[in-house]
């Protein structure tokens, strides 16, 4: 019946408009096309304005950031933009949940002694980078050394400066400070950098490995590139090259690694310690126009490499004057390759209440050394270290114990640099 209406009407509305003249026809067109078209807008209108958004599973994330990120990197990030990138993406050893509250991430578990003076960190033991190598104590120990560094000029200086970082095992690690400071979980929050040692994974897996680590940490990642400077501990991983030629395969490793980080096309490569062909450079990191260089070295083979190729060239403590000459060295070769590196300067502060305090404790900390090594069956003396920078420091230690004003030698001495 329902049907049969629907029809007549249709017909009547039909036979009515056939009865007016063309132009009241047209006429009353175009008033139903209004009326349809007044219809869906309204019906749309109040769709939006009921309608509840839900997320939908895959895709991906976009955020905004004000400002232009500079050095997003944990030792380096100045600006808002490099510390919200930072605080996003980059793991350290505590972090902070949605309420604030500052809870453990690469640490599995910490304790904090009675006196509030010494902080212990057990690692995750899952913990590891993007290639698969465990993320340890060491690693956690070198990044506070590097923010403790002056010559970086890092702003997490002031927070680590007088903090002493030690590796009590591969996940442990133990932090003392000089006086009790109970917002020091907030600055265990600093993220860690990646040391990589050429000649163990081949550059072309590599590259695909520290550019995927540079998007999962936004930008922040930065390697620092061991070449290695005694014989007897490469031998010990299965690496018989010598002083020079561990060098030449670092010059080879890096230059593979940048050309396939900038490459837009397949990279061929054909060299004394590297070949391939058809590298895909599909990966690239995500900072241009790759991921920042670390590098050290004192020899003049280290030191050519280093000009080609390290943005930041890395140092031990020396003397003033032998630093400076070090420096302006370095800085001359790399000119000549039309670069211009930063410079980092590492040392191992000793800090106490006073003065006499803290020589008291650099007393207790040469024993201690002495005690380990003759447990260990190490050497004490007559020391002769392969590498240049460990003889430049024992020909500095010769100088006297205490150099400049407060650079002191002993361990230096003890351990052969």
């Amino acid at each position: 019946m329902s049907a049969v209406r629907r029809i007549l009407f249709l017909d009547r509305l039909s036979a009515r408009l056939r009865a007016l003249s063309p132009g009241d026809r047209w006429i009353a067109y175009a008033l139903l096309l209004l009326v349809f078209g007044t219809t869906l807008v309204g019906l749309y209108k109040l769709e939006r304005r009921y309608l509840v958004p839900i997320p939908a599973y895959g895709g991906s994330l976009t955020e905004g950031e004000v400002g232009s990120p500079r050095f997003v990197n944990p030792l380096l990030a100045l600006t808002d933009a490099d510390r919200d990138l930072s605080a996003l993406t980059y793991a350290g050893l505590m972090g902070t949940s949605a309420d604030g509250t500052l809870v453990p991430v690469l640490a599995e578990s910490y304790t904090i002694s009675p006196d509030g003076k010494s902080y212990t960190f057990v690692l995750r033991p899952e913990a590891k980078f993007s290639d698969g190598t465990p993320v340890t104590a060491d690693d956690v120990v070198f990044t506070v050394q590097k923010a403790q560094d002056p010559a970086l000029k890092s702003p997490e200086f002031a927070d680590w400066s007088g903090v002493a970082a030690e590796a009590i095992d591969s996940r442990t690690v133990r932090f003392m400070l000089g006086k009790a400071y109970a917002p020091f979980l907030g600055t265990a929050t600093l993220g860690i950098l990646l040391a990589h040692r050429p000649g163990f994974v081949a550059p072309t897996l590599a590259a695909r490995q520290l550019a995927t680590l540079d998007h999962f940490s936004a930008g922040r990642a930065a390697v620092h590139i061991i070449s290695g400077g005694d014989d007897v501990e490469q031998q010990r991983d299965g690496d018989w090259l010598t002083h020079d030629e561990r060098y030449r395969r670092t010059d080879e490793y890096l230059d593979a690694l940048r050309r396939i980080w900038t490459a837009e096309a397949p990279v061929d490569f054909a060299g004394e310690f590297y070949r391939f062909q058809g590298a895909s450079p599909a990966v690239r990191p995500r900072q241009k126009p790759h991921i920042p260089i670390y590098f050290s070295g004192s020899s003049d083979a280290a030191i050519e490499v280093a000009a080609k190729h390290a943005d930041t060239y890395m140092l031990w403590g020396e003397p003033l004057a032998a630093v400076d000459g070090h420096i302006r060295r370095v800085r001359a070769a790399a000119r000549a390759q039309g670069r211009e590196p930063r410079f980092s300067v590492s040392f191992r502060p000793i800090v106490a209440d006073t003065e006499e305090a803290a020589w008291k404790r650099a007393a207790e900390v040469l024993e201690q050394v002495r005690e380990n090594r003759e447990r260990l069956g190490l050497p004490l003396h007559d020391h002769q270290p392969q590498n240049v920078g460990s003889q430049r420091l024992l020909a500095a230690a010769q100088q006297g114990e205490v150099l400049d004003a407060r650079l002191w030698t002993g361990v230096a001495r003890l351990t052969g640099a």
